[in-house]
C-alpha cells in the first residue's frame, strides 16, 4: 500500500546534510513566535538573529510538511477505494473527489452494513497501527530530517514527534471531510467513530442504527430549524445572552473612553491654569524690574549732577 501510492524515493546523497530537528520543532497548537523559538534553540543559541531566522524556517518547514501530507495521505484514500471497490458511476476513482462520491453511492446502496466504505474510511487505518510512523520515516528519508535524541542513546519515535502529530492532524481534516461530504447529501447520515450506546449533546435529535462490526455506525446530524420558523425567547435564549454581552462591553468600552477624554481635558485645563499663574508673576517681576531700574537712574542722576534732559 505503501510504495505502490508514492513516487521512488530518491537513494540517499551521502554528502546532503541531515537537518536535526526539535520532537516539538513544528508546534501542534502553539503560535510560531518568539517563545517557541526560543525553546527550539534553548538558552545558548537564542540571539535576536537566530530567533528571527528560526522563526521563518519553521513556518516555512510547517508549510512543506501541510504541502507533503494532504496529497499522501489522498494517494492512499484513492488506492483503498480502488481495492475496496467504492465505484462513482461504475469507474473506480481516480482522485480525492471521486472517494467522496465513491463513499457517499457506497452508503446510499448498502447503507451503514456496507464494509468496503467501513474498510476505506476507518478499518484499513486502525488495522495498520503504525500507519503514521511510516509515513513519518517517509517524510524524513525523502527531505533528510533526523530528531535530536530525547536522552543519552534514545531515539525520538512515536506519537510524540512533531511529523507524527501533523500528519494525524492532517487525517483528521480529510475524515471530516468525508464526513461533511457525505451527510449533506445523505439525509445528514453518515460513518463517524463514536461508539454504538453512547450518548451525545443532543440525545433526542441523534438517530443510531446498526454499527459496522459492532464498533462504527451511522449518525445523524441534528436537525436545523427552517428560515421561517419562529420560538419564543422571552429574553431568555442564548441569542439575546449573548447580545447582552456584546452591548455591556461596548458600554464599558465606550464609558472607558469617556473617562479617558476628560481625564484628558482636564489635565490640559489644570496644566492652562498653571502656566498662566507662571506669566503672571513673571509679568509681576519684570514690572518690578523695570521700577527698581528706574529708581537707580534717578539716584545715579542726583548724584552725578546730570542735567535733566539726561
Amino acid at each position: 500500500m505503501f510504495s505502490t501510492t508514492r513516487s521512488p524515493i530518491q537513494p540517499r546523497n551521502p554528502l546532503r546534510p541531515v537537518r536535526m530537528w526539535n520532537i516539538n520543532h513544528i508546534p501542534e497548537d502553539v503560535k510560531i513566535g518568539r517563545e517557541h523559538a526560543i525553546a527550539v534553540l534553548g538558552s545558548v543559541m537564542n540571539s535576536e538573529s537566530n530567533i528571527v531566522s528560526t522563526i521563518a524556517l519553521i513556518k516555512r518547514d510547517k508549510k512543506q510538511l501541510n504541502a507533503w501530507c494532504g496529497p499522501r495521505l489522498k494517494s492512499i484514500y484513492i488506492k483503498l477505494a480502488c481495492v475496496n471497490g467504492l465505484l462513482i458511476d461504475g469507474r473506480q476513482p481516480s482522485n480525492w473527489n471521486d472517494v467522496k462520491e465513491g463513499m457517499l453511492q457506497s452508503m446510499k446502496k448498502n447503507g451503514t452494513a456496507n464494509s468496503h466504505a467501513f474498510e476505506v474510511h476507518y478499518g484499513w487505518w486502525r488495522r495498520v497501527m503504525r500507519w503514521k510512523q511510516i509515513l513519518e520515516e517517509e517524510y524524513m528519508d525523502e527531505f533528510y530530517i533526523s530528531y535530536y535524541p530525547t536522552s543519552l542513546g534514545e531515539e525520538a519515535t512515536g506519537s510524540t514527534t512533531t511529523i507524527h502529530k501533523l500528519i494525524r492532524r492532517k487525517f483528521n481534516d480529510l475524515n471530516k471531510e468525508l464526513q461533511r461530504y457525505v451527510a449533506a447529501k445523505n439525509g445528514g447520515e453518515y460513518l463517524t467513530s463514536r461508539k454504538l450506546g453512547t450518548t451525545g449533546k443532543y440525545v433526542s435529535s441523534i438517530s443510531f442504527t446498526d454499527s459496522v462490526k459492532g464498533t462504527y455506525v451511522a449518525q445523524k446530524l441534528p436537525q436545523q430549524l427552517p428560515l421561517t420558523a419562529t420560538f419564543d425567547c422571552n429574553g431568555l435564549c442564548k441569542y439575546v445572552r449573548n447580545l447582552r454581552e456584546m452591548m455591556s462591553v461596548l458600554q464599558q468600552q465606550n464609558d472607558d473612553l469617556k473617562r479617558d477624554h476628560l481625564t484628558e481635558i482636564t489635565v490640559s485645563i489644570f496644566v492652562l491654569c498653571k502656566l498662566v499663574h507662571v506669566m503672571f508673576y513673571l509679568h509681576l517681576f519684570f514690572l518690578n524690574l523695570q521700577d527698581l531700574e528706574l529708581d537707580h537712574l534717578r539716584e545715579l542722576k542726583v548724584n552725578l549732577q546730570l542735567p535733566n534732559y539726561i
